[in-house]
């Protein structure tokens, strides 16, 4: 199957990596997902084409039924990945005795004020972990079977998929409890310290990957969406890039420019001019000074270019989940099936703004100071060298 990232180069944003997914057949023809994960903090690809074998883009409805496909097995990845943190890790840590009996103490107090609150047992949870992890078995097998094909057959992916209906016909439930018992345990601080070791650590460890896992990609602090399905198909609208869209080649175009020239510069002194100053220096044509600077400009220059790519890296994310933000609503799914719920979800984010007193400092652009150590130490090293070779 054909190399497609190419495709994807002019639209792609500067600084992250263009990862294609194996080709999946669907209706006879394979397609495949292109594209870039910007969000740092979710597994999932959140900017993307898909196309056929012969770099065709698929049609709309095509291309998020293939992306779905594809951030299923992303998905089961990323919990394979975090199943160590949770699933099948409960057990206690050795405490001393009186420690031991304090952590016990709050424990138990939580586990009562929340089935009080919401008439859940959240230990039952525990009770479920063989079940729940013979059906990840099977589901992470498929998957682990997938990633070893180099295309996938419409075969292949069933077993997949079937393996998948059954997780998550069991775990839908169960992580609605976790998304509940996440927000209720935020309500009181910090206290994963105090619950080191204990049996609601490792719920609470499974419920935060998951939480984050739906709401950073989306980004919104607080869910409102906890179907899987529903969640794979908004980040397939959010992340599917128009064919008219120009946006990654046009993106910070300045910053770009800049980290081109920085990395020019540099490999022109570390392959160029720093061989050839120190060959003159060891035949007594120049001095050191002459060497040393040449040696300094080069490390300037992959420090501006590190600083630069730090820069734009972040640029990028900041743009896409301020995208998304100002998107969301008009989302197909958002709009037909969870209006109401963002609704809600707007009115107490505004309530809570309101409730909030907000302070205003006055603070200095804290990257200029980057930018102004890098140039100061150019010219430095540049006097070096022009001292140097006019005697002077």
């Amino acid at each position: 199957m054909m190399d497609l990232r190419e495709h994807f180069a002019r639209k792609a944003f500067p600084g992250y990596e263009v990862t294609q997914s194996p080709f999946l057949s669907v209706n006879g023809k394979f397609y495949t997902v292109v594209g870039q994960r910007v969000i740092r903090s979710s597994p999932l690809v959140t900017s993307y084409h898909v196309m056929d074998e012969e770099g065709n883009v698929a049609s709309h409805t095509t291309a998020e039924k293939v992306y779905s496909y594809v951030t299923m097995a992303h998905i089961t990845k990323f919990m394979s990945e975090k199943r160590s943190q949770f699933l099948n890790a409960h057990t206690r840590q050795n405490k001393r005795r009186d420690t031991e009996e304090s952590d016990q103490l709050v424990e138990e107090t939580l586990i009562l004020k929340y089935k009080s609150e919401h008439g859940v047992n959240i230990t039952d949870l525990l009770e479920e972990d063989d079940y729940i992890i013979h059906l990840f078995e099977r589901m992470e097998n498929a998957q682990l079977a997938l990633w070893e094909m180099d295309y996938w057959t419409e075969d292949a992916f069933q077993a997949f998929l079937q393996a998948w209906d059954s997780f998550w016909k069991v775990y839908q439930k169960r992580m609605s409890q976790l998304f509940h018992f996440y927000s209720f345990c935020n309500g009181f601080g910090s206290f994963q310290d105090i619950l080191a070791g204990t049996l609601l650590e490792t719920i609470y460890r499974e419920a935060k990957e998951m939480y984050e896992l739906f709401t950073k990609s989306i980004p919104e602090e607080v869910h409102f969406i906890e179907d899987v399905h529903d969640f794979i198909s908004l980040m397939a609208q959010l992340g599917h890039v128009p064919l008219n869209t120009h946006e990654g080649e046009l993106f910070n175009r300045p910053g770009a420019f800049l980290r081109l020239i920085v990395q020019r510069v540099a490999k022109v002194f570390l392959w160029g001019v720093v061989p050839v100053t120190t060959l003159l220096f060891f035949i007594n044509i120049v001095s050191y000074s002459v060497m040393a600077g040449a040696l300094f400009i080069t490390v300037g220059c992959f420090v501006g270019e590190l600083l630069v790519r730090d820069y734009l890296k972040k640029s990028v994310e900041k743009h896409i989940l301020d995208e998304r933000i100002n998107t969301l609503r008009n989302q197909p799914i958002v709009r037909t099936k969870y209006h109401k719920e963002y609704a809600e979800l707007q009115q107490e984010k505004n309530a809570q703004e309101k409730k909030e007193e907000m302070y205003e400092f006055p603070a200095s652009y804290t990257r200029l100071a980057y930018w102004l150590m890098v140039a100061g130490s150019v010219i430095i090293a540049f006097g070096f060298v022009v001292n140097e070779a006019t005697g002077e």
